[in-house]
């Protein structure tokens, strides 16, 4: 996957507000390159190498997007909004946009 591939959320493009959902994900050592274009409020790398990244977005779209682009590489570990925990209904909720 090329780098301008995944949507930058860059702290000069995104101001966080207080209706944000709050995010925490899992990413795979090879697309830790991926934090640095999103406005994280932490990351921690565990000892095997994975990033658990927290951050706030401004909309369930953007996110949905950056899951279904990184597969396997990123797993929602929690967030304020369930929905966007469950990986078939943010698959679904996609195929639904191209389909109208």
């Amino acid at each position: 996957m090329e780098r301008q591939d995944l949507p930058d959320h860059g702290p000069d493009l995104y101001k966080p507000g207080a209706d944000d959902v709050a995010v925490s994900l899992l990413i795979s050592p090879e697309m830790a390159w991926a934090t640095e274009r999103w406005n994280t409020e932490s990351v921690v790398t565990r000892p095997d190498g994975y990033l658990e990244v927290e951050l706030s977005v401004g909309s369930t779209a953007w996110l949905e997007r950056v899951l279904v682009q990184l597969g396997d590489r990123a797993t929602v570990i929690s967030s304020t909004d369930e929905a966007a925990t469950d990986r078939s209904a943010v698959a679904r909720r996609i195929l639904e946009r191209y389909r109208s």
